[in-house]
Parts: structure tokens; sequence; C-alpha cells
């Protein structure tokens, strides 16, 4: 399932920018809502982030996992991957970390109504 571009932006992590080397600012993108529960360690401060800690969606690249996206949103990006299988998000790249050197992006989401509208809530997962 393509879920589509909306106006609600929310932060991706980015632990691994290297599958995304070619992107540049601006440009808008899909990415892969990884269906399993993954454990990534940043390349960049080596922090350690998993699902059951933080609640958060892997999110992959050509099938290299890039980083997460979080909060209660991740919950519904599950739910979908569980209902439909495949899922992408849109994705667009923001630039870089003017600090730390590696990729800034947002999801463009839509709406709470647009899952609800698929039968997406995000409760079942939001509270384990």
């Amino acid at each position: 399932m393509e879920i589509p571009q909306g106006e609600n932006e929310s932060d991706i992590y980015t632990y691994d920018g290297r599958p995304i080397k070619g992107k540049l600012a601006g440009d808008i993108f899909r990415m892969d809502v990884v269906p399993g529960d993954v454990t990534m360690k940043s390349i960049y401060t080596e922090t350690v982030c998993d699902w059951e800690e933080n609640h958060n969606r892997c999110l992959s690249y050509h099938g290299y996992a890039v980083g997460y996206y979080s909060g209660r949103g991740s919950a519904m990006l599950k739910e979908t991957v569980d209902k439909f299988g495949h899922v992408t998000i849109v994705v667009r790249h923001d630039g870089f970390n003017s600090s730390e050197g590696w990729p800034s992006m947002v999801a463009l989401m839509p709406s709470f109504d647009w899952f609800k509208e698929h039968g997406i809530t995000g409760e079942s997962y939001w509270d384990r």
C-alpha cells in the first residue's frame, strides 16, 4: 500500500544515511516501512534504538535500513503493515544536520482521519 503524501510533517531519525547518498535537499521520495521489529545502531552517534523501547518503525530505502519514524504514527504504520503488507510513505530530504552532517528527513503523512478511513487506529500497538 502506498500511503499518500500529506501535509503532516513528522521527523525521521536518521541512523544510517548511506542508502540515500544521492538524494539532495528538497527531494521527495518513497521509503518502505520495515514490517518487523528492528534494532539499529546509529553510525553517527552510536545510539541504539528498537521498537520495544521506543515504539519506532524502521524505514528503508531500496532494502537498506535508514532510520526511524517515531510516535503515535509509528503504531499506526505497524498496524497498516500488519493489515496490508508492503507499505511505503512519502519522505522529503531537508538537507543535512549542520553540526554532524547526517541527512535530515521528514515524513509527509496524511491526517489520522485517512488512517481511520482505512480501519487503522494504532490503538492495539500504542499501549504495549
